[in-house]
Parts: structure tokens; sequence; C-alpha cells
């Protein structure tokens, strides 16, 4: 092995190259980590459409937000608590409210479930307005 070795050359620049961008990658496995999840969350919410806040902006508290979002709702006639209540448990009690969606309780159930329908999608829009606004 000894005569081998004499016969060996060491090429310094390429050494030097090696070197140079083995010094290039990051310390610690976690800083990769932590920057490609911080890419992958930026990328699915402008894929998924959330409104996605700047690090310098404010987190509501969530009593905050949702006394704001039931005072939109409130001003859109959809925080009447009947809309907590199922079909069957206003036909056993009725309200003056559930009275007015319909002629009869087919039709009440029908208006009762698109109120509800609506309310959801209002309550998601405003959610996002309020992120968006802060």
């Amino acid at each position: 092995m000894s005569e081998r070795m004499k016969q060996v050359r060491v090429d310094i620049n390429h050494t030097k190259k090696v070197q140079l961008e083995v010094a290039k990658f990051p310390q610690s496995s976690d800083a990769i980590v932590r920057e490609v999840t911080n890419i992958i969350s930026q990328q699915a919410d402008m894929i998924v459409g959330k409104c996605a806040k700047g690090p310098n902006l404010q987190v509501l508290p969530e009593i905050i937000v949702d006394t704001l979002i039931g005072c939109c709702l409130d001003a859109f006639r959809l925080a009447a608590p009947e809309l907590d209540l199922t079909k069957d448990e206003l036909m056993e009690n009725p309200t003056k409210y559930w009275l007015r969606l319909g002629r009869n309780d087919d039709m009440r159930g029908k208006v009762l479930s698109e109120l509800k329908d609506t309310r959801n999608v209002w309550t998601t829009r405003i959610r996002q307005a309020l992120g968006r606004a802060l």
C-alpha cells in the first residue's frame, strides 16, 4: 500500500472547489425544513385562496371575531336563534320566525335550510375579510 501512496496526487484546486461547495450547505437540516415549510405554506395558501396575513399584522382574539361576525350576520338578518335549531325542533315548538318562513312545514324547512347555508357562507366571507383587513 505504501507503494501506491507514492503515486497519489492530490488536486488542490479540485479539493478547494469541493470545500467551497460543501460550505454552502446549511449547518443544520432544521434550516432547510423551516424554509421549505414556509414556502409550502405560502404556496398552499395562494392555491386554496386563504387570506394569509403578513407577519406584522395583528391577530384578533376569537371572541372579538365572533362578535364582529355576529353583528354582520344580525345586519343581514341571519342571526336568528332559530337558525341554530332543526326543522323538527321548530315543528315541535313553532315560533313566529318559523311560521313566517312559509305556508307549510315543508316550505319552511327548505327556507330554513337555505338560510343556514347562506349564514355559513357569510360567516366564512366575513372571517376572510377580517383576516385581510388585519
